[in-house]
């Protein structure tokens, strides 16, 4: 038996795109309805050509959701023609790089006096290799 293949579109969530008519706009929103994922996917393939190459499902593999303009727009970059989560690796956010903003100004501000005291008091347990390399990279930051 065959089975036909089909994917969900994201055509309306309940109570997530209300729309108000007045008498004065009712012919305005009639003409230029709000744009959803799916009129910007009919608008894409309009003028674009290769997105009409595409099922509905495939182009997130190659454009993103602008929502406050709310269009589809080309990905700018990828590994091996492969977003980032089809890699298991999470996209970037605002949320995610203001966290590292403040992961890379904790790591910056540490005590200068505690970690000269640190390397003073491990430098003598190094082994004759580590203490050439150790010597070698000093050398060269001094330099």
């Amino acid at each position: 038996m065959k089975s036909c293949c089909y994917s969900l579109l994201a055509v309306h969530l309940e109570n997530g795109q209300r729309v108000y008519f007045t008498t004065s706009n009712v012919q305005q929103i009639a003409l230029n309805p709000p744009a959803t994922t799916v009129t910007a996917f009919f608008h894409l393939c309009q003028n674009d050509a290769f997105a009409k190459t595409l099922v509905y499902s495939e182009v997130p593999t190659y454009y993103i959701w602008n929502a406050s303009r709310k269009v589809f727009e080309r990905r700018k970059r990828a590994i091996a023609n492969k977003v980032l989560n089809q890699l298991r690796m999470p996209s970037p956010t605002r949320s995610a790089a203001a966290l590292f903003d403040v992961e890379l100004r904790r790591e910056q501000n540490y005590n200068i006096m505690d970690l000269s005291s640190y390397v003073s008091s491990n430098i003598p347990k190094l082994t004759l290799e580590q203490k050439g390399i150790y010597d070698q990279i000093m050398q060269t930051i001094n330099s």
